[in-house]
């Protein structure tokens, strides 16, 4: 049985179709109940995140708590979208579940639990964010939303897999639960705390790996006139790495940042001259991306954004030593790199 749920979880996210959504639910939940019902698309908010289509495939029955007999049932909704979005576009979706889940999600458990499983899929980026949300208080009067982000790559998706590892999901979970046991739980499964716990636990193992001498990873100058590799400041520049790394990141999936920052042949073809992405000895990409991103761009309002003049005068520029100016482009620099200059703006 565990395997038959691990097949369907391959099929969800590497083949991902109304049909293997279903067998991916029957395989989780014993208890679903096939209850199709399409959904008029007609309120001005599904056209503004880009829905398509919306149907509640069924529910699910599960228990209210291990010690607890009473049930609550769950609606399943798969919605198709233009795309997953970020920003603005994430947050139009989440409306979308909240007043679907309003609408159409009658009888979900009565007063207590009005909650619901979303499929929220774009065909055309590949992508489909699986969420569980759920009221913040038993008023309902606001929705939470916690969620994987499924590609179609297996080998992307060890945490979806971890969660979901062929055991089956017979009880709901009160609420704040954690995912200690809890192995049965659709609850402990969501837990945004655990699911940060493992990604700052895989985060630091990363670091401390990087970190080693026997690892490789040097920078300029956190290398002696011996040539030896000073490890204190190894371990600093990593620090500095991850950190921004991170907080780009993070600015990204708000939707502030291209997404092309991060595409590697785009930045080769469109941006970056004789770019090497797996080159040991060229910070091209610290250097012009992250560096220009970091602090010409996001640490800069948008007004004050400019263009470093390298030329040099008695031996230095009048703009050497500020890193608040974009560098490492021509004396004029091309219409291309307007995108950085225009990132979070």
């Amino acid at each position: 049985m565990a395997m038959e749920q691990l097949a369907a979880t391959d099929g969800l996210v590497v083949a991902f179709s109304r049909a293997n959504v279903l067998k991916w639910v029957r395989a989780t939940f014993d208890s679903f109940a096939e209850e199709t019902l399409s959904l008029p698309l007609s309120e001005p908010l599904f056209l503004r995140a880009g829905v398509s289509r919306a149907e509640r495939l069924g529910y699910v029955t599960l228990a209210w708590a291990t010690d607890d007999g009473a049930k609550v049932a769950l609606p399943v909704f798969l919605v198709a979208t233009a795309r997953i979005g970020r920003g603005a576009q994430r947050k139009g979706q989440f409306a979308c579940a909240k007043h679907i889940i309003k609408r159409w999600g009658g009888g979900v458990g009565g007063e207590d639990v009005p909650g619901a499983l979303f499929f929220f899929r774009s065909d055309a980026e590949r992508r489909t964010r699986l969420s569980l949300v759920t009221p913040r208080d038993q008023a309902a009067t606001d929705y939470k939303r916690q969620s994987f982000l499924l590609v179609d790559d297996p080998a992307k998706n060890q945490t979806f897999r971890k969660y979901f590892d062929g055991t089956k999901v017979t009880v709901f979970g009160r609420p704040g639960e954690k995912a200690r046991g809890g192995a049965r739980s659709l609850l402990a499964r969501f837990s945004v705390e655990a699911l940060t716990k493992e990604f700052y636990d895989e985060l630091y193992g990363w670091y401390e790996w990087a970190a080693e001498p026997k690892t490789g990873v040097r920078f300029p100058d956190a290398v002696g006139a011996d040539g030896k590799v000073d490890l204190a400041k190894t371990k600093e520049h990593l620090i500095r790495l991850i950190t921004r790394l991170m907080f780009v990141w993070f600015v990204r999936e708000r939707g502030l940042v291209p997404d092309d920052l991060f595409d590697d042949k785009w930045l080769g073809k469109e941006l970056l001259r004789d770019f090497v992405p797996s080159a040991a000895e060229d910070g091209t990409y610290y250097n012009a991306i992250l560096q220009n991103l970091f602090f010409a761009t996001l640490n800069q309002p948008v007004d004050q954004r400019a263009f470093a003049d390298d030329k040099a005068f008695q031996g230095k520029s009048k703009t050497y030593g500020v890193n608040t100016l974009f560098r490492d482009c021509d004396t004029t620099p091309p219409p291309r790199w307007q995108i950085l200059v225009q990132a979070a703006a």
